[in-house]
């Protein structure tokens, strides 16, 4: 998993460091951003603890969408 994990990532960052070729994702992102932050407003709302105990599990979700 690590040579292929450096391979990808040697590959998006060279992608992903220019701020013109981020910048045709921003609306996406901001999008997916948004909606994540309104979950975990509702299940903080919804939870008598105001907890999230698996965080983990939010931001794995995030970052397959």
């Amino acid at each position: 998993e690590g040579e292929e994990w450096q391979s990808v990532r040697s590959l998006l960052g060279k992608h992903m460091l220019r701020p013109k070729a981020v910048e045709a994702y921003d609306s996406t992102l901001n999008s997916v951003v948004t909606d994540l932050i309104q979950k975990l407003k509702l299940r903080t709302q919804q939870n008598s603890s105001s907890l999230i105990t698996d965080i983990s599990a939010e931001f794995y979700r995030f970052g397959l969408e």
